[in-house]
């Protein structure tokens, strides 16, 4: 062994025998000094002066304001934008027109190789001219952002914006 072996072996041996000796032979009741009813007398003194702080204090106008909209009910969700599904732009409230069927399919996900195109809705590759379900809905175009899918019946185009989770 070494001479540096050693050493750690010793300073761990008496890191060991030191640990050993205050879990076992030292006195297992110290007092701390605190007890639940004075540090519960303390706790009622610091709420009474926090309290008492803050009744004294005035407030400007600025600090009136900004409470005064803070609590006030907002007219339009500003960070709630609706996606225009056909331009791919964003604006305005969120659209409630969109066909039933938009909910169905999940577009999570698109792959590109060798100018080959997949988009992967519902947790299934599918390429351009695939069926979702027989007869009824067609892929009709695949792009990063967004899956073209054609109903069958009625031939109405439905644009499923790409879902990316974030974790």
């Amino acid at each position: 062994m070494s001479k540096r072996e050693r050493i750690i072996i010793a300073i761990m041996s008496i890191v060991i025998l030191y640990g050993a000796y205050s879990l076992f032979f030292s006195s297992s009741k110290k007092n701390t000094g605190f007890s639940a009813e004075v540090q519960m007398k303390q706790l009622h003194k610091l709420i009474t002066d926090v309290s008492v702080g803050l009744s004294k204090d005035n407030l400007t106008e600025i600090e009136i304001y900004t409470i005064a909209r803070a609590e006030a009910g907002w007219e339009k969700d500003p960070f709630f934008m609706k996606k225009d599904h056909t331009a791919g732009k964003m604006g305005g409230e969120f659209d409630y027109s969109a066909p039933a069927s938009l909910g169905k399919f999940n577009y999570s996900g698109y792959i590109e190789i060798g100018g080959k195109k997949m988009a992967i809705i519902n947790n299934m590759e599918y390429e351009t001219g695939d069926e979702l379900e027989p007869g009824l809905y067609f892929i009709r175009g695949i792009d990063p952002a967004k899956v073209v899918i054609e109903i069958g019946e009625t031939q109405e185009k439905i644009v499923i914006p790409i879902v990316e989770e974030v974790l």
